[in-house]
């Protein structure tokens, strides 16, 4: 996706980490003391002690790596202590600093998961944040207050509403990141409060809306499904909007299959887009529908054969996976030519999509849950190529056992 999705609540990236070698073991010599302790001192204080630790003079410090360092080690170890300091966390959050801003936020973040009532007065602080940041920022602020307010907090709403007019007036914005960020930590209000946002007629919203949903169905696909209505109308669109709406109804697919049986004919449209990621998101959606319903992807059969000569590995790959489910007994000729393919993987998939076709074969999980298939994960680059001989001496094994049959 691009820009790329944000990463889910639970995922603790290097980018977000504050934990720097301390400032006074730089080459450049010892910084100038500060409270008392060169910095070095002082972050190896907080690590060793995080709760006697002066937290006064850990925030004066925060222009510093090792004032953010020790501020996150008294955040993770002794995290009740910051909610006596509040104000001064709010100051931090309001002020001109960026290195400081960014070390509170993640310090806060990491204190809510233990006192998310205790620091409940930052909301505040945090929503101002967000009137004009970057986007890391902007994430690193959704995801923070995603830890501090709950289902019930009022803020909650007026945050996501604040957040998506503002997605309505800058969809490219820097916010958008933050709503996603949000909405990641609570995936049910967010993609309800998205579908006026799917309907809307500016282009450009639709696609940006389209793209947090995206994100928001990774997280939770039950959620994305409400909405699956209306995302559907988009898979016969162009460029990112399609690509998008693939991909929500792609995760939707794989927890409910019945949420998109009624987007059968955009999925005929989507599986011919002229761009292979689109096509990649619409065949990993009829994967799924195929295995949960076959019935529905009859309609698909024709377009799926025409997919198994697509120039896209990925797509010939899901394509001949779901003809095999559904048992499509017109599509044997087509699969046989896949059985010699250079990708293991795909040689593989041919041939068990003709033993399914052979009835000789139960209903499989889904692909890459099936431990009797070479799947990579959907999207992952190509595998190895077999040698001239590997392919010769699997070809004449196959067409032996045929013979046996």
């Amino acid at each position: 996706m691009t820009p790329e999705p944000p990463d889910s609540p639970d995922d603790e990236s290097d980018a977000e980490s504050t934990q720097e070698p301390p400032r006074g073991t730089d080459s450049d010599g010892p910084a100038p003391p500060t409270g008392g302790a060169t910095d070095a001192e002082l972050a190896t204080r907080a690590t060793e002690d995080p709760s006697s630790v002066d937290l006064e003079t850990v925030f004066e410090a925060l222009d510093g790596r090792a004032g953010a360092t020790a501020l996150e080690a008294v955040a993770s170890g002794a995290p009740g202590r910051l909610a006596a300091h509040t104000e001064t966390l709010g100051d931090l959050l309001r002020g001109d600093d960026a290195r400081a801003r960014r070390a509170t936020l993640v310090a806060v973040r990491e204190a809510a998961r233990s006192d998310p009532d205790g620091l409940r007065p930052l909301v505040e602080p945090l929503r101002e944040g967000l009137r004009d940041p970057s986007p890391d920022e902007a994430r690193l602020t959704g995801k923070t207050l995603g830890a501090l307010l709950d289902r019930d907090s009022p803020e909650l709403r007026e945050t996501i509403d604040d957040l998506l007019a503002d997605l309505r007036a800058d969809p490219d914005g820097a916010r958008s990141h933050a709503f996603v960020a949000l909405g990641s930590a609570f995936p049910a209000e967010a993609a309800d409060a998205l579908e006026p946002i799917l309907i809307a007629s500016d282009p450009a919203v639709v696609r940006s809306g389209l793209q947090a949903l995206a994100s928001i169905s990774e997280v939770d696909p039950e959620a994305a499904a409400e909405v699956a209505p209306e995302v559907g109308a988009y898979l016969d669109g162009h460029g990112a909007t399609a690509r998008f709406a693939a991909e929500v109804l792609a995760n939707v697919a794989v927890a409910d299959p019945t949420a998109v049986e009624d987007r059968v004919d955009d999925l005929a449209d989507s599986l011919q887009a002229s761009d292979a990621p689109t096509r990649r998101e619409a065949a990993g959606i009829v994967c799924s529908l195929a295995r949960a319903t076959p019935d529905a992807v009859a309609p698909l059969v024709p377009t799926l054969i025409d997919r198994l000569t697509d120039p896209d590995r990925i797509v010939r790959r899901d394509a001949c996976y779901a003809l095999g489910v559904v048992r499509a007994a017109d599509a044997r000729e087509a699969i046989e030519a896949l059985e010699a393919d250079a990708s293991p993987e795909l040689s593989a998939v041919a041939e068990r999509a003709l033993a399914r076709i052979d009835g000789e074969t139960g209903d499989p999980p889904l692909p890459e849950l099936d431990p009797d298939e070479v799947f990579q994960h959907r999207g992952d680059g190509p595998s190895d190529e077999l040698t001239t001989e590997e392919r010769e001496e699997i070809r004449e094994r196959r067409l032996q056992e045929r013979e046996n049959r």
